[in-house]
């Protein structure tokens, strides 16, 4: 007989008990409480990468609702917390994404770098975009719990990324389900981050895993930053010179003195940032429009997708 694994023993981000700790604390309950049992401390939540078991991940939540009450309510709490710069690229993907609809396709991506547990559905129709999740492993109030949190988590992000439009992003539970509905006016407009702050966080995680391509410093890195900022609509040499408070000739030749051109610079840029949106599992097509140039341009002929890509393995969802 095979030997089942125990998925209290799978290794979790720990974003989502740091959240848990966090609801905890704005009821009035001891970081302590929260964390009683598991083994662990406040601060090796803190840590950058930081993981925990899924069994001390279970355990933070049943102590929260033994001491904080209404588990739906306490999941809500915990989900509104989800926020786009904790997920490193993704969020900065997201942020940046061509429209709505392209941002909502990377929710299974976020999920998993966040421990949300239930994996989002999709279905398009005429009354819009429905983003639906169920069917969980775990029971009782636990279930409870991390059903409300994931979708107020997938709901925050969204309605945080869409242009107003007047709608809120209402959620409706049923027996073991849930889900909301982006109305359709809303998906093909362009996402955009919540506030300047927001955005510059994105753009912050961003430059932290471009640089593990490759590092600049200088006044490349600052060029960069703008850069990164609309990466379908690059702005020109004169644009980024205003922004940096330099006059054309001036930024030519701080580039100049780094051995590299804007133009280069730019399509550099474009080429490292296509390799990391395609780890997130985007087509070629896709991450193309997000950088703003061909496919061919971005890649070259015969580039492939991405690392050991195989067809059709993506996160899109239907048009």
């Amino acid at each position: 007989m095979a030997v089942q694994p125990d998925r209290r023993a799978v290794a979790r981000p720990a974003v989502a008990t740091r959240y848990a700790v966090e609801t905890g604390r704005a009821q009035g309950i001891p970081a302590s409480a929260c964390l009683a049992g598991t083994g662990l401390r406040g601060s090796d939540l803190e840590e950058p990468g930081a993981q925990v078991r899924s069994g001390q991940e279970l355990r933070v939540i049943r102590n929260l609702i033994a001491h904080g009450g209404d588990p739906a309510e306490l999941g809500a709490a915990t989900g509104s917390r989800y926020a786009l710069p904790g997920a490193g690229i993704v969020g900065y993907a997201m942020v940046t994404s061509p429209t709505v609809r392209d941002a909502i396709r990377l929710l299974p991506r976020y999920f998993a770098v966040t421990s949300v547990r239930f994996g989002p559905s999709f279905t398009e129709t005429a009354a819009g975009l429905a983003v639906a999740a169920g069917d969980g492993e775990v029971r009782g109030e636990v279930r409870a719990f991390l059903l409300s949190r994931d979708l107020t988590a997938a709901r925050t992000l969204v309605s945080a990324l869409m242009p107003a439009t007047g709608i809120p992003l209402a959620l409706e539970f049923g027996p073991g389900r849930g889900g909301f509905t982006v109305p359709p006016e809303a998906l093909d407009r362009p996402a955009r981050p919540p506030d300047a702050h927001t955005g510059a966080l994105c753009i912050q995680q961003c430059e932290l895993a471009l640089d593990r391509r490759h590092r600049y410093t200088g006044a490349a890195s600052r060029v960069r930053r703008v850069l990164l900022r609309t990466p379908a609509a690059a702005p020109s040499l004169a644009d980024v010179a205003r922004e940096l408070s330099l006059s054309e000739r001036g930024l030519h030749r701080r580039l100049a003195d780094q051995h590299i051109s804007f133009r280069g610079l730019v399509d550099q840029i474009r080429q490292l940032l296509a390799a990391e949106l395609l780890e997130l599992g985007l087509t070629a097509g896709t991450v193309a429009r997000m950088v703003g140039s061909p496919a061919h341009a971005v890649f070259g002929p015969g580039h492939p997708r991405r690392p050991g890509a195989q067809p059709g393995r993506t996160h899109d969802i239907p048009r």
